[in-house]
């Protein structure tokens, strides 16, 4: 089993340069700091709104609303 973590880790080994945004329900800046360090472009944290989600895609891809 593979965990968020390791998931990251392993598609930027694989190459992989498309943004990763992480999803958590552990707001936790050390779990945060992890998911970066392991290759996540940002870390969400749960409950996730739509204009946080939607301000993240605006940051990190070329996704625009409407």
């Amino acid at each position: 089993m593979t965990d968020g973590y390791q998931a990251t880790a392993t598609l930027r080994q694989m190459g992989v340069t498309a943004p990763i945004l992480a999803l958590t329900g552990n707001a936790l800046m050390d779990d945060q700091q992890r998911f970066i360090a392991a290759g996540a472009n940002a870390v969400l944290t749960k409950p996730l709104t739509r204009p946080i989600l939607q301000a993240a895609l605006i940051e990190h891809t070329a996704w625009r609303p409407g």
